[in-house]
């Protein structure tokens, strides 16, 4: 038998620089390690950084831009749909725009 110590952390930021302006920011970070082996490790880090334009006197235009960076490393526990262990790495860089 073994233990797992497992740690969660999840943060959110939303601040109005101007009735106009609004800056936002999330952080979700999570690690679990065992004290059995060190393929029981994982990580998790997921970061997001965006700034909105919302003009008060124009409601017709809304507009977000966001990056977002996502590193997840999966234990061999965490298993795919197939039933098989999860073998990747994901660093993702992800970086959007919309506009209403």
């Amino acid at each position: 038998m073994y233990e797992r110590e497992t740690w969660l952390f999840r943060n959110n930021l939303r601040y109005q620089l101007t009735p106009d302006w609004r800056v936002l920011g999330k952080l979700n970070y999570s690690t679990s390690d065992s004290t059995q082996r060190r393929l029981l490790r994982r990580r998790l880090y997921e970061a997001v950084l965006g700034y909105a334009y919302r003009p008060v006197r124009n409601d017709r235009l809304n507009a977000l831009v966001k990056y977002t960076y996502f590193h997840n490393v999966p234990t061999t526990d965490q298993v795919t749909l197939q039933d098989t262990a999860a073998e990747f790495i994901q660093k993702s860089h992800i970086g959007s725009w919309t506009s209403l």
